[in-house]
């Protein structure tokens, strides 16, 4: 079983990998405007898009955007549908530990259409493993853990149960405020949610639950 789970999600790797190529990272410009954020710089990049800071016009504040880039033929169905699932749970999930949603929406963008999530944007954020190294007490790290609780608390309780599916320290932030976030709800499952097969791995391999692999 364990070794038929990593052939799995080596495949599935591989099949992303061909997916992406030919689909590069959006450059898109400084200072034009997405519906009514206007885009200063980036401030993050990863396999699938790219985040920016933008202000907010009709507030005058600083968001974070986050683009993904959907191919027009629509080959990235689910990766579609899963980011549009994390925008509409980002908006219904109110929690001092999530990062706070500001909107969603799309933009043509050459020969692709880039979907995107505007979220607060959190002065100095890092992911928990590059933070311990800087405030990594014991005590710090605890307090930590009782906000992470909490949180997974507040998200499993509700009508319709979230389960994150991919914690593990790059999804987990702290802001200037020492704080923790709960980052990346990309892989969460949504009770009653049709959108992962029976039986298909999900999350970061060095990360599941140990009944999953």
């Amino acid at each position: 079983m364990r070794v038929s789970l990593i052939l799995q999600r080596q495949e599935l790797g591989e099949r992303a990998a061909k997916v992406m190529r030919g689909m590069p990272v959006p450059d898109i410009p400084l200072f034009i405007t997405v519906d009514r954020y206007r885009m200063l710089r980036r401030i993050g990049q990863g396999a699938r898009g790219v985040v920016y800071l933008a202000e907010d016009l009709r507030t005058s504040q600083k968001v974070a955007i986050k683009f993904l880039v959907v191919a027009d033929d629509m080959s990235e169905v689910e990766s579609h549908q899963r980011f549009e699932r994390e925008a509409r749970l980002l908006a219904q999930l109110r929690h001092p530990h999530l990062v706070r949603y500001e909107g969603a929406g799309k933009l043509p963008w050459r020969k692709l259409m880039l979907h995107y999530v505007a979220m607060e944007y959190l002065q100095g954020l890092r992911t928990l493993d590059v933070a311990m190294e800087e405030f990594g007490s014991a005590d710090w790290f605890l307090d930590r853990t009782e906000e992470l609780l909490l949180t997974l608390e507040f998200m499993h309780a509700r009508p319709e149960p979230v389960i994150h599916r991919d914690l593990k320290p790059t999804n987990l932030g702290i802001a200037e405020d020492r704080r923790l976030r709960v980052l990346d709800l990309g892989l969460a499952h949504l009770s009653g949610s049709d959108l992962t097969n029976p039986g298909v791995f999900m999350g970061s391999l060095g990360y599941v639950s140990p009944e999953q692999v």
